[in-house]
C-alpha cells in the first residue's frame, strides 16, 4: 500500500524520547529504564509476537481479555478488570500498538517502538514468581479503583550487577494516527501485522 493512500484523511504526530541511565558506583544492584503510556479504556492493545509467546501473568486473573494469535496478541483494554501481563523479550519484537475507536467513525492508533534485546536480563519480577524475569513489555489494566485506565509499559536493558554494563541509552519512539477508522485499521495492519 502506498503511503499517500494510507494517510488519506489521517492526522499524524510522532516523537522520539532518549533516556540515558548510568550508575556511578559499581555494585550488585540492577537497574533499567522503565517507561509507560497511560491509555483510555475501550480499545485493543496489539503486540506482534513469535509463535509460542512466553507470558507472565502477574495476578493470575487473566480471563477473556487476551486473545493469542499465531503472530500477535490482542488485549482488551477495559479499565474495569485488573490484570497485568508481561511478555518475554525473546518472543516480542519491540513494537506494540493501541487501537481505539471513538464512536463517530474516527479512530486512533498509538504505536510504541523500543529497542528489544532478547539476550538482555530484563529484571522486573512477578512478586508471586520470584526469579521469573525477562519481560521487556507489560500491559496493565486497572479495575476502576484507581480511575479506570490501562498502561503500555516497556523496559530498557539492565545495567549494574553482573550485566557488565554501567550505562544504557534507550531510544523510545511514539507515533499517533487519528482519522477515519477504516484508514487507521489499514495502518494498524501495516505496522503491527494484525487485522481488526
Amino acid at each position: 500500500t502506498r503511503y499517500p493512500d494510507l494517510m488519506k484523511d489521517v492526522h499524524y504526530i510522532g516523537y522520539e524520547h532518549h533516556v540515558t541511565l548510568q550508575e556511578f558506583k559499581r555494585d550488585d544492584i540492577l537497574s533499567e529504564v522503565w517507561s509507560l503510556i497511560q491509555l483510555n479504556p475501550g480499545g485493543t492493545m496489539i503486540v506482534p509476537v513469535t509463535p509460542g509467546v512466553e507470558i507472565n501473568d502477574y495476578y493470575r486473573t487473566m480471563k477473556d481479555h487476551m486473545t493469542v494469535h499465531p503472530h500477535h496478541i490482542h488485549f482488551r483494554v477495559t479499565g474495569d478488570y485488573r490484570y497485568k501481563m508481561g511478555l518475554k523479550a525473546a518472543t516480542v519484537f519491540g513494537r506494540a500498538g493501541y487501537y481505539h475507536e471513538l464512536g463517530d467513525g474516527q479512530a486512533y492508533l498509538i504505536v510504541r517502538n523500543y529497542f528489544n534485546n532478547p539476550s538482555a536480563p530484563y529484571i522486573e519480577e512477578v512478586d508471586v514468581q520470584v526469579g521469573s524475569r525477562g519481560c521487556s513489555f507489560h500491559i496493565y489494566n486497572d479495575d476502576g479503583k484507581m480511575g479506570g485506565f490501562a498502561e503500555l509499559e516497556v523496559s530498557g536493558q539492565a545495567i549494574g550487577g553482573d550485566t557488565g554494563r554501567s550505562t544504557a541509552g534507550e531510544q523510545l519512539v511514539y507515533w499517533l494516527y487519528l482519522g477515519a477508522a477504516s484508514q487507521v485499521k489499514k495502518i494498524t495492519t501495516c505496522l503491527l501485522g494484525a487485522e481488526l
